[in-house]
């Protein structure tokens, strides 16, 4: 009988190697009729349906033959590419791992892997691109899973993990990325936008330069790490970042948005208009530096053009609720009272209870007597509170040498701020940079933060109703000299605004350097029969907390010494 199959079976396989499938599938069937489970006919049979595209069919026959002949590796190497081939995965990655198990030979066990790995990998980038998230993260993680080598999959996931806002998990995908493949400098930059979303700057900063020296010409990272500078308020250093960016590739848009953006801070604001324009011209539809080009046409006090720039971004983006407030100060400047009216009506429907609204509801109660409840403060003056802080608060020691270092030092660019007279200020967030000063200035301010919402937490205004679950504090120093003076004005991202007075000299006038806050501009408030004001004498370790919607501004500073104030806001995040 033995003799019977083995001839069969040769016959079988000399038809078969000659083409004949039909005749070597009678043959190896024959064999099966009186032995189901031969494992060489089951191979070949699954290998002529393979051969005839019927690889479903092939699999129940190679499964056989592996299971009567286990130490054949060759069965098990053509089960598992049935297996892909008709994309039974799980079944594939389990046949795999019982195939390493008995030590077959690694290097075809490495070249299935691969395959599988890549497959999953290429099935993952499919979902990506059709937006199946889910579908990407599950193919995108088998392709690792299976070959541990594959840093394009772990870069991918990184980048769904970060638009997840999972950004623990996006920064170990990107580090295993650039373990597997140090020169990978994609997976440098994407490492390094996590680093910087998670406030991480100087870390940012070292991925983006890595980015920059593995490919210098990575526009790319030459522009993220221009957004981390700017961050740190070294705006020069940003500048320099987002030229290069667009040397190397002129087409760039958000680089000249960005580069814009860092003019316009530094008071360069025909240089930002240019830019600004420039973007737009690649990007006409982008709300945002239609947006910003209106606040540039302000600065330059082109008021019409600034109209103009706030609606455009609103009519790109209706629900753009900053451009809607900014067009509500543009038509007040220009008194264009039923459109101005009309604006304001809008904010207070959609309940745009901050600052802006809150001051101009106030405004033109005061300009045009029009009444309305004020959704933020209605009696933003009852909520003014000056605080002497603690004498075991040393400023000289521990504040103002500090706030001198920094200012002296630059390690934050100087801003150059229109508002302000004789004086400079810092740019970007004070509270970025890890010192004793901002680490214990921020304790003290937070703690009367807290005294201050707790004192007032009873009344029925907005401020206190509404106050935000989270916030941050954003601050920035202020050095004025002799005759400086801030100009009147509010903080419109903050829902609480507040200054501590680090080193305010010895006065040369009585009403030098006084605190004045009001509900609106002198010639709104003029001639007005109600209070309209406080005026404020502070000194060294003055604190002054006071709602967002409140004008303020200073009288001339006259002194012989510097005067140096750590201007703050509580901004909802």
């Amino acid at each position: 009988m033995e003799n019977t199959i083995q001839d069969t079976l040769q016959q079988g396989i000399i038809a078969h190697k000659q083409g004949n499938f039909e005749e070597a599938e009678s043959f190896y069937n024959k064999i099966l009729k009186i032995s189901p489970t031969h494992p060489d006919a089951n191979h070949n049979l699954g290998i002529i349906h393979i051969n005839s595209n019927k690889g479903n069919t092939a699999l129940p026959f190679f499964k056989l033959a592996v299971e009567s002949s286990p130490n054949e590796e060759q069965f098990w190497f053509s089960y598992i590419n049935a297996l892909i081939n008709e994309k039974h995965y799980n079944d594939a990655i389990n046949v795999i791992k019982l195939a390493k198990m008995r030590e077959f030979c690694q290097e075809k066990i490495d070249i299935l892997t691969e395959r599988l790995s890549s497959l999953f990998y290429n099935l993952g980038v499919d979902f990506h691109q059709k937006n199946e998230i889910k579908e990407a993260i599950k193919y995108y993680s088998l392709a690792i899973d299976q070959r541990y080598n594959s840093p394009f999959a772990h870069n991918n996931l990184g980048i769904i993990f970060e638009q997840q806002g999972r950004l623990s998990e996006a920064e170990t995908s990107f580090n295993s990325a650039v373990i597997l493949k140090h020169d990978y400098f994609e997976a440098h930059n994407n490492i390094g936008n996590v680093y910087k979303k998670q406030n991480k700057l100087k870390e940012a900063k070292n991925s983006f330069k890595q980015a920059i020296i593995i490919n210098h010409e990575y526009a790319e990272a030459h522009n993220n790490l221009g957004v981390t500078l700017k961050i740190e308020g070294k705006l020069k250093d940003a500048e320099d970042c987002y030229n290069i960016a667009i040397k190397l590739k002129p087409e760039y848009a958000d680089a000249y948005y960005n580069l814009g953006i860092t003019l316009q801070e530094q008071g360069k604001f025909e240089q930002a208009e240019l830019n600004f324009k420039k973007m737009i011209n690649l990007n006409p539809y982008f709300p945002d530096v239609h947006f910003n080009l209106g606040i540039v046409y302000q600065e330059m006090k082109k008021i019409e053009e600034a109209e103009a720039s706030f609606n455009q971004a609103i009519l790109l983006k209706p629900n753009f609720y900053k451009a809607h407030e900014a067009l509500l100060k543009c038509l007040y400047v220009q008194n264009k009272k039923s459109l101005f009216l009309k604006e304001l009506d809008y904010l207070i429907n959609k309940n745009r209870a901050n600052a802006v609204t809150g001051s101009f509801i106030g405004r033109s109660n005061l300009k045009y007597g029009v009444k309305k409840h004020n959704i933020f403060c209605n009696h933003p003056l009852k909520y003014v509170l000056h605080i002497d802080l603690d004498t075991k608060n040393n400023f000289e020691k521990v504040f103002v040498d500090t706030s001198r270092l920094i200012l002296n030092e630059r390690k934050i660019s100087n801003r150059k701020q229109p508002l302000l007279l004789q004086g400079y200020q810092t740019s970007g967030n004070i509270f970025e940079i890890q010192n004793k000063l901002t680490i214990e200035i921020q304790k003290v301010i937070r703690a009367q933060i807290e005294l201050y919402r707790n004192k007032f937490i009873g009344s029925n205004e907005g401020i206190f109703q509404k106050w935000p679950d989270e916030y941050e504090l954003y601050g920035w120093l202020i050095a004025m000299k002799s005759g400086g003076k801030l100009q009147p004005h509010i903080h419109e991202d903050g829902w609480i605004s507040g200054s501590v007075y680090i080193n305010v000299p010895s006065k040369l006038k009585d009403n030098s350097g006084k605190l004045v806050v009001s509900l609106g501009e002198d010639k709104d408030v003029e001639d007005k029969k109600f209070n309209t004001k406080k005026i404020i004498d502070v000194v060294t370790g003055s604190l002054v907390l006071f709602p967002g919607s409140l004008t303020h501004y200073t009288i001339p500073f006259e002194a012989k010494e510097e005067r140096i104030v750590l201007a703050f806001d509580v901004k909802p995040k």
